[in-house]
Order: structure tokens, then sequence, then C-alpha cells
């Protein structure tokens, strides 16, 4: 939200097959992914997080937007 220039997000959150799943998505001007790599401290500590977890991060990013899935066993 605070980079990304949208003007719409949507959040969902459900349980699934023992897991959570939370899936963010906007329609901002989207970023590269392997370009902040490093660098910026909030897509590092969502990484560390959930792994702490033992879930998986999926982050894709284009001019359209960014989506967003993390998975986490429960």
């Amino acid at each position: 939200l605070k980079h990304a220039n949208c003007t719409e997000i949507t959040l969902s959150v459900t349980e699934f097959d023992d897991q959570i799943v939370m899936f963010v998505k906007d329609n901002g001007k989207g970023f590269d992914h392997e370009t902040l790599r490093g660098g910026g401290l909030g897509l590092r500590n969502m990484e560390e997080r959930t792994r702490t977890l033992n879930g998986h991060l999926m982050i894709e990013s284009d001019e359209d937007g960014t989506s967003i899935e993390v998975i986490i066993p429960l």
C-alpha cells in the first residue's frame, strides 16, 4: 500500500486442508521482487516469519499489481 500506488486491495484469509491461506492482491504499479531481495525489510520480514512457521510465501508482481499468497500449516 505504501509503495504500490494502488486504488484497490483484495484480502482473504481461509482455512483449507489443515492450513491457513492468506491472499493479498492489489492493482498497483508492481515491482521487481528479485531487485528488492535483500534490500527491503518488509519483504524480508514476511519471508522470515513465514519460514519460521514452516509456511510457504509466493509473490507475483508486474505492472498490473502484486499478489501475495502465504500458506501456513496448522
